[in-house]
């Protein structure tokens, strides 16, 4: 397999985007880029503004959080962007890169992609229907309550009490959001009130989880399946939890222990169960998968999936290969052959419909 990308290809990483994630965006994109160049020379940046406009990023620019769109930037149209590019990398976070869009714009325009399909990234990026879906393979999953705009606001005083059988202290988070932004933890109605109004910025549809005391744990995962589990890493936050800041800025504040300080047989658990989360939602080629295990009683509940986690210098998904014996070249390669491996594979059988498809 890793002879397979033995010739140069041109590469594409698209980053940036609509989503209130574009500058953690640029930030992976800038890593992901850098380390692509040195393996297949050149690398099309392409970077998405926050109106949806595409441009061509000249290919000298390395650090495109400081992109000067207009004279370092061409604007083009998707085709003009993705003309004589061999495969393509989305490093889009959030709504319009994680939750399937992007994902079907590929697929309608035939372009080979690294990462998740339509169908995983939007499992994923819903934390509701995700939950459901890890659940139905017999994964556990933190209790939580699920609530609506439109029922808050047509009678807060139920829906408050509803939410508060959970317990405080607890933790509102958009459904479909991700890199913590939107999250809040709420130690009392107050607070739990300013966190619900918070989180309907993002979305109107919320997820209120309980707390769960114990260590919050880190599985990086690739392949298209079967599939590998690196070692678990080990989040421990200084702040009240793994906010956006933390994971792309000031990594110092948190700390990180890889392996996780963890007992042989949690640690088989966690790989085990991470590539059964993979596999529940049909991951493709890389995935982080997010778990806590409970202090009083060591069980394990999955907590998300990311399918296309951060990929910056003090990003846990990297560094848990390379703990675990994946150079980042190698990372790279692999994972731009695993986009490969699924492109073939769905020409194949898109081939074999043409072929039997009665006009």
């Amino acid at each position: 397999m890793m002879g397979e990308m033995s010739e140069k290809k041109s590469v594409a990483v698209i980053f940036g985007g609509r989503s209130p994630e574009h500058e953690i965006s640029c930030i992976s994109a800038g890593f992901i880029a850098k380390g692509l160049r040195e393996i297949f020379g050149r690398v099309v940046n392409i970077y998405i503004d926050k109106s949806g406009n595409w441009h061509r990023v000249d290919d000298g620019i390395i650090d495109f959080t400081k992109l000067d769109v207009k004279n370092e930037a061409e604007s083009c149209t998707i085709e003009q962007c993705l003309t004589d590019v061999d495969i393509v990398w989305s490093v889009l976070h959030g709504p319009y890169g994680e939750d399937g869009k992007i994902q079907g714009l590929f697929e309608m325009y035939d372009v080979p992609y690294v990462g998740c399909n339509v169908t995983a990234s939007a499992i994923a990026m819903d934390k509701v229907i995700a939950k459901n879906v890890f659940e139905h393979a017999g994964l556990k999953t933190v209790k939580y309550e699920l609530l609506l705009e439109k029922e808050y606001r047509d009678d807060e005083e139920r829906e408050l009490e509803r939410i508060e059988k959970l317990g405080f202290p607890m933790f509102v988070k958009p459904a479909n959001m991700g890199s913590s932004v939107g999250i809040s933890k709420a130690t009392d109605e107050k607070k739990l009130k300013k966190a619900i109004e918070d989180a309907f910025q993002y979305d109107y549809r919320l997820i209120i989880e309980e707390n769960i005391i114990g260590k919050e744990v880190e599985v990086a995962v690739f392949g298209n399946g079967p599939y590998e589990a690196s070692v678990a890493g080990e989040i421990r936050p200084r702040a009240e939890f793994y906010d956006v800041d933390a994971k792309y800025h000031s990594g110092g504040d948190t700390a990180i222990i890889i392996p996780a300080d963890i007992s042989e047989e949690q640690m088989k658990m966690l790989q085990e169960e991470a590539k059964i989360a993979a596999r529940a939602i049909d991951c493709k080629g890389i995935c982080r998968v997010d778990s806590f295990i409970k202090a009083d009683s060591n069980e394990i509940f999955i907590n998300e999936v990311n399918t296309m986690p951060g990929f910056t210098e003090i990003s846990m998904y990297p560094k848990l290969w390379e703990v675990s014996g994946i150079s980042n070249k190698e990372l790279l390669e692999r994972i731009i052959n695993y986009g490969y491996e699924t492109y073939k594979g769905k020409s194949s059988r898109d081939a074999a419909l043409r072929g039997t498809r009665k006009v």
